[in-house]
């Protein structure tokens, strides 16, 4: 998400929203931030939350409180794409660069992509999309630099290709492996 790419002469966004693709039930996310910094530091205060409706029990605050365990749930069941959003309003100004999301770990309440939007009080404007989303723990986007990874066979065996185990490691010498499992 680049700064220069949303500033227009509308004046200063004064609202940012997660939008999901399709979602098989409710859309549950655990946790939304949005930060002025692309390494997503300077996170946007003061803003309230908004939502395209909410489940009784759970409001769009609690995408926002800082509690892994409470869980903000979408309105509608088998939403269609772009029907079910959360996000911030009314906090003074400022520029989202990156978004950190939590989605829920049941498959069935998350979104494999979503779009970040923003409004300068002339309707919603897509800031990004973003697809092959993490369930059951945070995504970042943009990603930070050498977090994304991926295996590719030099050559094309015969059959299934198939990986049995797999280490990550923080270090170039491989003696500090990263926790399993990897989301």
């Amino acid at each position: 998400l680049s700064p220069g790419d949303h500033r227009r002469s509308a004046g200063p966004p004064t609202r940012w929203r997660v939008v999901a693709g399709e979602v098989r039930y409710q859309w549950s996310v655990r946790e939304v931030h949005f930060f002025e910094r692309q390494n997503c530091s300077s996170r946007l205060w003061g803003w309230t939350p908004i939502s395209s409706g909410s489940h009784s029990q759970h409001p769009a605050s609690r995408a926002m409180d800082d509690d892994p365990d409470t869980t903000w749930w979408s309105r509608l069941s088998a939403a269609p794409a772009g029907s079910s959003w959360v996000g911030i309003q009314d906090g003074g100004g400022g520029y989202a660069t990156c978004v950190r999301l939590l989605q829920d770990e049941d498959g069935d309440l998350v979104s494999a992509t979503l779009a970040v939007e923003f409004d300068q009080g002339v309707g919603w404007t897509v800031l990004g999309t973003f697809r092959d989303l993490a369930f059951g723990g945070w995504t970042q986007r943009p990603s930070p630099g050498g977090s994304m990874w991926r295996l590719v066979p030099l050559s094309l065996p015969s059959g299934l290709w198939r990986v049995a185990d797999l280490l990550l490691f923080t270090d170039t010498s491989c003696t500090e492996p990263i926790p399993q499992p990897y989301t």
